[in-house]
């Protein structure tokens, strides 16, 4: 949820990992922290430039599906999902802490503005600010 723009945003899953990479990148995805292919999408885009490019030209869904099926045009598996998925968190970990760290910006940079916006708001009204409008928020969307 942003307080200054009072709407939720969308979270790509990455933005959860901008703490850990303050010191060192991260050599490890962590297990329980799951890309859907929207993730993994934007998170190639975003490594592009970061990474060698016959890399980062396999990690294109359609060069990377195209060379595990013959009609991935239209038939993709959710093992095939998977596979790309680990290959794509493993793509991340290869990269340096600072391009871990534009990768994550740059797919996380309106979650990151929320998250900013809202450490503001609670320095200035507290906790109480926030939960009246998180309480506002899931009043409203129960009358929906």
């Amino acid at each position: 949820f942003d307080p200054a723009h009072d709407h939720l945003v969308l979270l790509h899953p990455l933005v959860v990992l901008i703490d850990l990479i303050k010191e060192v990148p991260i050599r490890h995805f962590p297990e329980d922290l799951k890309l859907l292919p929207e993730h993994c999408l934007a998170a190639v885009s975003a490594m592009e430039g970061h990474l060698p490019a016959g890399r980062c030209a396999a990690l294109a869904p359609e060069t990377f599906f195209n060379a595990r099926r013959d009609d991935a045009e239209w038939n993709i598996s959710m093992l095939d999902v998977r596979e790309w998925e680990e290959e794509v968190k493993a793509a991340f970990c290869s990269l340096t802490r600072e391009e871990q760290r534009d990768v994550i910006q740059t797919v996380g940079s309106g979650g990151l503005q929320a998250f900013e916006s809202t450490d503001r708001s609670l320095g200035e009204e507290g906790d109480a600010a926030l939960e009246s409008k998180l309480v506002a928020l899931v009043q409203e969307l129960g009358d929906k």
